[in-house]
């Protein structure tokens, strides 16, 4: 019997913006785990990684078996989003019909989870540590962008919602399980059992990334939320603003 299938192995499938890499560093904190990162995901400007990457993305069931026979770990993941693959679906069931758990990570706040996301590319500024100070930088954010970004995020939440119809997934909500770090240890706690692994205390060095308020960080605010006004996206308008 190979030594992959004497462990326990999971798929952390995963929105972004949702606290994706705070869970991970959680659960790499426990001895027994561990959980790469987005395995098929290369970076578009080193040649040597993208040729490879084309290689795995042929076989990337059998790619990420031979992660886990290489891990010295007990219990083994890796994380996956949907745009990662043409058809993550076929993977995901592929995986999940011989064995493997499914840890979906979401977050509920739609608006939220596109602001997250356009400030990380306009600044760069992705995630934070404890020893890292957040920036006090000011940025403005088009209609046309924040309409793109809403779009697009619906559409993969239920392309999502597709690929794990019929698959029993253990859901972590960002809201509800990894926003508030009071929340981690009934969290963690939750997942290790679900995993297999004796409960331990484990703690992580991620802080929210923007402290402030989005109104405070995007200059144009108000007036994104104007715009909202009369779309398929107007109940997402805080109270305060829909009157006005």
């Amino acid at each position: 019997m190979s030594l992959s299938m004497n462990k326990t192995k999971f798929i952390l499938f995963v929105q972004g913006r949702s606290g994706s890499n705070l869970l991970r560093d959680l659960l790499n904190a426990h001895p027994d785990i561990q959980c790469d990162s987005e395995l098929f995901k290369a970076d578009p400007n080193h040649i040597t990684a993208q040729k490879i990457n084309k290689i795995i993305l042929k076989i990337p069931a059998s790619f990420v078996e031979s992660r886990c026979r290489l891990s010295k770990q007990n219990v083994y993941g890796f994380v996956l989003m949907d745009y990662h693959l043409k058809n993550p679906g076929v993977l995901i069931k592929q995986l999940y019909q011989s064995g493997w758990k499914i840890i979906y990570v979401s977050r509920n706040d739609l608006m939220a989870q596109c602001f997250s996301n356009l400030l990380a590319q306009k600044t760069n500024h992705w995630h934070n540590r404890s020893n890292k100070l957040e920036a006090t930088y000011k940025v403005k954010i088009t209609k046309e962008e924040l309409l793109d970004e809403l779009n697009w995020w619906v559409a993969r939440k239920k392309n999502e919602e597709n690929i794990l119809k019929g698959i029993k997934a253990y859901h972590v909500i960002y809201e509800d399980n990894l926003q508030d770090k009071a929340d981690w240890p009934n969290t963690t706690h939750k997942l290790f059992e679900y995993l297999g692994v004796d409960p331990v205390p484990v703690s992580s060095t991620f802080q929210k990334t923007y402290s402030r308020h989005y109104s405070d960080i995007i200059n144009n605010y108000d007036e994104l939320m104007d715009s909202l006004k009369n779309t398929t996206y107007q109940h997402l308008i805080p109270d305060q603003f829909k009157a006005l």
